[in-house]
């Protein structure tokens, strides 16, 4: 008897109840009877048929997942028991899970199912929420110029099985923090099973810092007479992004060195990206320099019974006061008829009040042939004092002398001064010198002022220099140290 005649019989039984009452007990003898019966007839297990399940990470393993049968049971009748205590869904690997299935007969099969817990969800990109320096702007992604360019500043990587996956991201297309502009970025990551994931952004290199201006020692500053006005000789100005050659400076006022007084004014230093900085410098021009004196050598020799008189050698001149030699004071005693060693100390102070100082040496020696002091090169004596003889001649272009030069001009006509031919031109004058690295008084000194040989100036020693600068200097002496004559010095040459 299978169960479906089972049911059947069962419901005529049920009708002979209901409609014969006195015949209830010996009815349900008879029921109990083919209950009896049908047990007795169920002796087959059900079977499971499933060997192994792939289940999801993170997903929970449910009965419905199995396939099971009952000879005469159906599946919603039988009872599954699963034992999953060495399932661990939150971590990829194969298990086995006991599976034991009962039905209404108490008939029990048992099985191990293997299942396998898979990771195929690929790892999702996010943005770095809590990096402040990260803006983003309906998805365009802003940082400021220079920031961080490690991408993982700005990107995280995350996957549902290994986490933080961050540091493994592979940079396609990297980040360049040092330019101002879009970017487009390309970044890859793949999880421990294999599940790849890429992505692309745009970034947006702003620049929104202004430049900074940095006092050396305040604002309240002191500049020398005749000294070439440069901010930087006062401020350290710095840009996030630019360097200092590509910020533009525009001042209010200018500041005349060559006049004495106190100049303020206010300026404005702007990055190329717009980024202003206003500040102001108040600058009192003074004539702070001693006047140089110059020598032509530092030690002579004489013959007993020779004259000897040092001013012939010796020029002096100030920043401001120009030619000073006639202010010089000479101390000291030279016995011409006795042997031995002399020294001469020569002093001179300028309208302002500031002295100089220095001194030579003379030997006395027994009568003998005596060394001749050279009018050229490595001394130059004649070159010198000829050339600070000018100072004050204005600045004339193409002219060569005698009242009014430009400056290779006045360098040709110094040297003819001194019996020296030279060439008319810059490039003329350095071709035709032998070129030197330890300039010496009489040096011809070249700069690259317009991008190559464009002016000349004769040095006089002690840093010093005379030239036929511009139309606002003519012919003055001035120091090479300065930061405009070092940063174009091209170099020297002697005759």
């Amino acid at each position: 008897m299978n169960v479906q005649s089972l049911k059947r019989l069962l419901a005529t039984v049920k009708k002979h109840v209901d409609g014969r009452k006195a015949m209830f007990i010996p009815m349900i003898s008879v029921f109990s009877f083919l209950i009896v019966g049908y047990t007795a007839l169920d002796k087959e297990a059900p079977i499971i048929a499933t060997d192994e399940i792939k289940l999801a990470y993170g997903q929970e393993l449910d009965a419905s997942r199995l396939l099971i049968s009952d000879n005469h049971d159906e599946v919603a009748d039988l009872v599954v028991e699963m034992d999953t205590s060495r399932l661990d869904i939150h971590r990829v690997g194969d298990y086995y899970v006991s599976v034991t299935v009962s039905d209404r007969c108490k008939n029990e099969a048992t099985k191990d199912v293997l299942v396998h817990v898979v990771d195929e969800e690929k790892p999702e990109f996010t943005l770095n929420t809590a990096n402040k320096d990260l803006i983003n702007d309906n998805g365009t992604l802003k940082i400021n110029v220079n920031a961080p360019s490690e991408l993982s500043h700005y990107i995280l990587a995350k996957d549902n099985a290994d986490g933080d996956i961050t540091m493994f991201m592979n940079i396609l297309r990297p980040l360049d923090t040092s330019k101002v502009g879009p970017q487009d970025v390309l970044v890859s990551v793949s999880d421990s099973s294999g599940n790849y994931n890429e992505a692309s952004y745009q970034f947006v290199i702003t620049d929104v810092e202004a430049p900074k201006v940095n006092w050396i020692s305040g604002n309240e500053v002191e500049a020398d007479f005749g000294q070439n006005f440069d901010l930087r000789d006062y401020a350290e100005i710095v840009d996030n992004a630019a360097d200092f050659d590509a910020l533009a400076i525009e001042f209010e006022s200018t500041v005349d060195t060559h006049q004495i007084g106190t100049y303020e004014t206010k300026f404005t230093v702007t990055d190329p990206s717009g980024n202003k900085t206003e500040d102001s410098i108040k600058v009192e021009v003074k004539d702070l320099s001693a006047p140089v004196i110059m020598v032509s050598q530092d030690s002579f020799e004489i013959t007993t019974g020779e004259s000897f008189d040092v001013r012939p050698y010796i020029v002096a001149v100030d920043n401001k006061d120009g030619d000073v030699t006639e202010n010089i004071t000479i101390d000291g005693y030279i016995d011409v008829n006795t042997p031995g060693n002399y020294t001469l100390i020569m002093s001179v102070k300028d309208e302002a009040g500031n002295e100089a100082s220095r001194s030579v040496s003379v030997t006395v020696n027994e009568p003998y042939m005596a060394p001749s002091f050279s009018a050229s090169g490595g001394g130059n004596g004649s070159v010198t004092s000829i050339g600070v003889g000018k100072v004050g001649s204005p600045y004339v272009y193409g002219s060569s002398g005698p009242t009014a030069f430009d400056c290779s001009g006045f360098t040709s006509y110094v040297f003819s001064q001194a019996g020296i031919s030279i060439g008319r031109t810059t490039y003329a004058q350095y071709a035709g010198g032998s070129q030197v690295n330890d300039i010496q008084p009489g040096d011809l000194l070249f700069f690259n002022t317009v991008g190559s040989l464009g002016h000349v100036g004769i040095y006089l020693g002690d840093g010093q220099m005379v030239h036929c600068g511009s139309e606002d200097t003519g012919v003055e002496v001035t120091s090479i140290y300065g930061s405009y004559w070092q940063s174009t010095y091209a170099g020297a040459v002697r005759y």
